[in-house]
């Protein structure tokens, strides 16, 4: 894909957005989703529900927000993140082979060994006390009025993730502009991005790994994983913190719980990949005929588990609309559910949401929203958040 030219690749954007948006004016609620010029796409999660358990797109993925149907998907070996010959699925907007993000289950497999000393679920809590330090620092800096995103969870997650890579002082600055331009990574794998956020991030990743390789990481999985936790643990740790303090803050009554009792901060995290997951979607391929549902799936096609859907799912919670900091353990969300790179990185984010929410509680009692939450258009994937603008 960095080898067309701004003319080839705006063509070829503007050519799937094109597509999208006139599936959507149909009424097919995948495109509707792919659009993502709505704030709330709960509307849409329930047009795929009326349309059965698993139904194919006009685009031609085949989509679900079934979380029992979601789940066997996720954890089929018979499935993968490309079609049988390592080519991106039809569907799939940009490949970017740079982030390692299509990668096949045994590479994975190799990657989640070769960091299990630092992304491990058994090692990532060596870095709470770390976490905590970062995330002091940055509550001690702020303002009265700040941001919680711009100010707060980026910052914290970019900070994080330059300790946990090595990256020099002196590529502090360098890598946290890379950071800002690799935002739209997961997103513009299935929604095309204007062009010129597409250019600066296919210039992003390649600057990435020439950052890492002139730091002498050359070892092909000890990258990937570099590359994986640049691309995609920065936006999925912020959007997860944020969403997290989102949801608490619009029932000031849970807030006051953790407050109270900040040990609560991973339940809160835990409804939150129910309730506003930080991945609202997951895309397989089909790597042999196969069947789900009783719906045949040629080879190579692509299916879709729509995970922020799934987490709603009436049939599955009990007020399934509604965000309850203290509610009974039911299945586990389907956010971080398959492996891959989510596999890779949740045990990370977890810790970091946890342990950032629970430095706010105890120094940011009074913490509030004072503004609307702000969300990029064409997200998703993500629903990246921009801005929440809050006072302490």
């Amino acid at each position: 894909m960095s080898d067309r030219t701004p003319s080839q690749l705006g063509l070829h954007l503007q050519m799937t957005r094109g597509l999208q948006w006139h599936f959507g004016t149909t009424g097919d609620p995948y495109a509707l989703i792919l659009r993502a010029q709505a704030d709330d796409p709960t509307p849409f999660h329930a047009m795929v529900r009326e349309r059965g358990v698993l139904h194919q797109s006009l685009l031609g993925a085949f989509v679900t927000a079934d979380p029992d149907l979601g789940r066997t998907i996720l954890t089929d070996p018979r499935l993968g993140l490309r079609k049988a010959d390592g080519e991106p699925p039809v569907p799939q907007v940009l490949p970017l082979d740079e982030t390692f993000l299509g990668l096949g289950a045994a590479e994975h497999a190799r990657i989640t060994e070769r960091a299990a000393n630092l992304l491990s679920e058994q090692a990532v809590h060596i870095h709470e006390p770390h976490v905590r330090r970062l995330a002091e620092a940055r509550v001690s800096e702020r303002d009265s009025r700040f941001d919680l995103v711009t100010d707060f969870a980026a910052p914290l997650a970019v900070d994080l993730t330059a300790d946990l890579l090595g990256i020099p002082d002196a590529d502090r600055a360098h890598f946290t502009s890379l950071c800002a331009d690799l935002r739209p990574t997961l997103d513009s794998l299935v929604c095309p991005q204007p062009l010129g956020p597409t250019r600066a991030l296919l210039a992003a990743l390649a600057n990435v790994t020439k950052l890492l390789s002139d730091m002498g990481c050359t070892v092909p999985e000890a990258r990937h994983a570099a590359v994986i936790t640049a691309t995609a643990g920065v936006e999925i740790g912020t959007t997860l913190l944020v969403n997290t303090v989102h949801a608490l803050l619009a029932r000031p009554e849970q807030w006051s719980k953790l407050v109270g009792d900040p040990g609560l901060a991973a339940d809160a995290v835990t409804e939150t990949l129910r309730f506003d997951a930080p991945v609202q979607l997951h895309t397989r391929v089909a790597l042999a005929d196969t069947e789900f549902a009783g719906v045949e799936i040629p080879k190579d096609s692509q299916l879709v588990v729509l995970a922020g859907a799934a987490g709603r799912d009436p049939g599955l919670y009990a007020d399934a609309e509604e965000f309850e900091l203290t509610r009974v353990p039911g299945p586990a969300p389907l956010a971080f559910t398959g492996g891959f790179h989510c596999g890779l990185l949740a045990p990370l984010l977890r810790v970091q949401a946890e342990t950032a929410l629970r430095v706010l509680a105890e120094h940011a009692p009074k913490l509030r929203q004072t503004g609307k939450l702000l969300r990029r258009r064409r997200s998703p994937v993500l629903r990246g958040p921009l801005s929440l603008p809050v006072t302490a």
